[in-house]
C-alpha cells in the first residue's frame, strides 16, 4: 500500500511538472516575436482575471483568453493581477505579460510639480500627463473630511502642503493616492519639528502656510526668501496692511498680468490692500526656502519693499527710504519703456 502511495505521488509531481514544461514551452513565447510598438491596458480594481484576459485578447496580444487563465491558474495567480495602467509590449510572450500583471509593473510618468502652483494648476498638468482626473483632484483637496485624514486637523483643505517636487506617478491613479503622495513628501521634506513650530507660531499652521505662499508669489530669487517674509512678519506685527501683490493676481481669472489700481479696489478678504492680516488661506503651494523663510523670526527690520527691475527686491525700514527705492525703480522703469519705444520704431 506504502508503495502504490508512493507511486502515485511520483506520477502526481511528474505530470504537474510535465504540466509547468507544457505551459512554460506554450507561453514562453510571444504571439508575434516580430511585433513593435505597446499597447495599453488598464486593469480596474476588482476587475476579473477573465475579463483582463479578454481585453488581452482582443488587443491581440496574447491568442487565446481560456489558455492565459489556465497558466495562471496552474501557477497559483489567477487572483493576483493587480488594478493598474500597464504598458505591454507587443513582443511579449504570454508569461511575461502575466508577470508584469501579478507584479503590478504599471506604467509610471515623470511630472514636475513647480513652486508656487496652485491646485487647480497642478490637477491641470497631472490630468494631461495621464495621472489622474483634474476635477477629482481639486474636490479632494478641497475636502475638509480628507485633509483631516491626512493628519491635519488644524486645517480644512490641503492647498500648501501639495509639495512642489518632481515625481515619478502611476498612470490613471486614483485622486487620494496622488494627493496622499504629495502630502507625504511635504511630511518628510519640512520635518515633524518644522510642523511643530509653525502650529506653535502665533499665525498657526494655517497662517504659516499662508504667510509662506505669499512670500513664493513675490520672489524671483531664493535667496530673497529671508527678507519678503521678514517685510510681511515685520508688518503683521505692526498691524499694517500687507499690500502684497501676489495676493492681488490670486483674484485674477487670467493673471498674472500688470496690476491697476482697479484691481487693488477689489472687494475680496484676499485683498491685501483693503484688509489687515493674513487672507484666509494659502494662495499656492510653496517650496521648501519660503516654507522655512516663514517660520524665522525676523532678523531684519524690513518694512517696505520695491523691485529693482532685475528679479530682485530693495528693502527698507522707513516710507522715505521706501519711497527713494521706489522713484529709482520708476526710473529705470521709464528708460526700458523709452528704449522699447525705439525699438519699435
Amino acid at each position: 500500500m506504502r508503495v502504490l502511495l508512493i507511486l502515485v505521488l511520483l506520477l502526481a509531481l511528474t505530470l504537474a511538472s510535465g504540466a509547468f514544461f507544457f505551459t512554460d514551452a506554450l507561453f514562453g513565447e510571444p504571439s508575434d516575436s516580430d511585433a513593435e510598438g505597446n499597447d495599453t491596458l488598464i486593469v480596474s480594481e476588482g476587475m476579473y482575471a477573465s475579463a483582463v484576459a479578454m481585453a488581452l485578447e482582443n488587443s491581440r496580444l496574447i491568442d487565446n483568453a481560456d489558455g492565459f487563465i489556465w497558466y495562471l491558474r496552474l501557477r497559483g495567480k489567477v487572483e493576483d493581477i493587480k488594478a493598474g495602467t500597464y504598458i505591454i509590449p507587443h513582443s511579449s510572450s504570454s508569461g511575461d505579460i502575466a508577470q508584469i500583471l501579478t507584479n503590478g509593473r504599471v506604467a509610471r510618468t515623470e511630472v514636475t510639480i513647480p513652486e508656487g502652483w496652485t491646485a487647480e494648476k497642478i490637477a491641470a498638468r497631472l490630468q494631461s500627463a495621464g495621472v489622474t482626473d483634474s476635477a477629482g483632484y481639486v474636490d479632494l483637496v478641497r475636502s475638509e473630511a480628507f485633509t483631516r485624514a491626512q493628519g491635519f486637523d488644524d486645517l480644512s483643505t490641503l492647498d500648501g502642503l501639495l509639495f512642489p517636487e518632481t515625481y515619478v506617478f502611476p498612470l490613471n491613479s486614483a485622486p487620494e493616492i496622488i494627493i496622499a503622495e504629495m502630502v507625504t513628501q511635504f511630511r518628510v521634506r519640512m520635518g515633524d519639528e518644522w510642523i511643530a513650530k509653525a502650529r506653535e507660531d502665533q499665525h498657526g499652521l494655517r497662517g504659516i502656510l499662508t504667510l509662506a505662499s505669499i512670500v513664493e508669489g513675490e520672489i524671483n530669487l531664493v535667496e530673497e526668501a529671508d527678507d519678503v517674509a521678514a517685510v510681511y512678519r515685520n508688518r503683521l506685527a505692526r498691524g499694517m496692511k500687507l499690500e502684497a501683490d501676489p495676493t492681488i493676481q490670486f483674484l485674477m481669472p487670467n493673471g498674472p498680468k500688470r496690476l491697476l489700481l482697479a484691481d487693488l479696489r477689489i472687494d475680496s478678504p484676499y485683498n491685501t490692500y483693503l484688509y489687515r492680516g493674513l487672507p484666509p488661506g494659502p494662495i499656492n503651494n510653496p517650496g521648501e526656502p519660503t516654507l522655512r523663510a516663514a517660520v524665522k523670526s525676523p532678523e531684519a527690520f524690513w518694512l517696505f519693499m520695491v523691485a529693482t527691475g532685475d528679479g530682485g527686491h530693495t528693502f527698507t525700514r522707513t516710507y522715505d527710504e521706501h519711497l527713494q527705492a521706489k522713484e529709482k525703480f520708476d526710473a529705470v522703469r521709464r528708460i526700458a519703456a523709452r528704449q522699447q519705444r525705439i525699438n519699435n520704431q
